[in-house]
């Protein structure tokens, strides 16, 4: 009986061990779009592409014209941001 407890709390550590070392290794992307007079833009196309793979995450602006990616890997990427009737934006 105690055997299996101490079994179930070291692999109960060894997934909390994982969980935090991957945490650690990415990061969240957050912003907020704004058309011409600062208006916030709802319903854009937020898009993010990792400039050495290409790999590509899209979202959407909620209605306050904010985004976000969470669990993004650390690189240089590249972001678009569009919206129909606008032209687009990259940075």
């Amino acid at each position: 009986m105690l055997a299996k407890s101490l079994t179930q709390l070291l692999v109960l550590a060894v997934v909390r061990a994982i969980a935090l070392a991957r945490a650690e290794q990415t990061g969240t992307v957050t912003g907020h779009v704004r058309g011409p007079g600062g208006v916030s833009v709802p319903r854009a196309t937020v898009e993010i592409i990792e400039l050495s793979t290409g790999e590509r995450k899209v979202t959407w602006t909620d209605e306050a014209g904010n985004y976000r990616f969470p669990d993004v890997v650390p690189g240089t990427y590249r972001l678009e941001v569009s919206l129909v009737g606008f032209r687009k934006d990259t940075r």
